[in-house]
């Protein structure tokens, strides 16, 4: 990534606003689904401890999906 698509991607960064009505498990499933895709491009391009990183992110987000998931099975409505 050069210099200026970073500095692009930081422009486009979401304004606080606009996550206010964000539902935790919602973006934890998104960010498991995002960083599945991103894991396979960091190790096609032979970048291990990145594919590392980014799938350390993956577990995290599958695991609050799966106990947010759990909790709702276990409490009545």
């Amino acid at each position: 990534m050069n210099g200026q698509s970073m500095e692009m991607a930081v422009r486009e960064k979401p304004q606080k606003d606009d996550t206010a009505d964000c539902n935790p498990e919602e973006v934890a499933a998104y960010v498991c689904e995002m960083t599945r895709d991103f894991k396979k491009l960091a190790e096609s391009a032979d970048l291990a401890f990145l594919a590392y990183l980014i799938d350390m992110v993956h577990i995290e987000a599958f695991e609050i999906v799966c106990a947010t998931r759990s909790e709702k099975q276990r409490s009545p409505d």
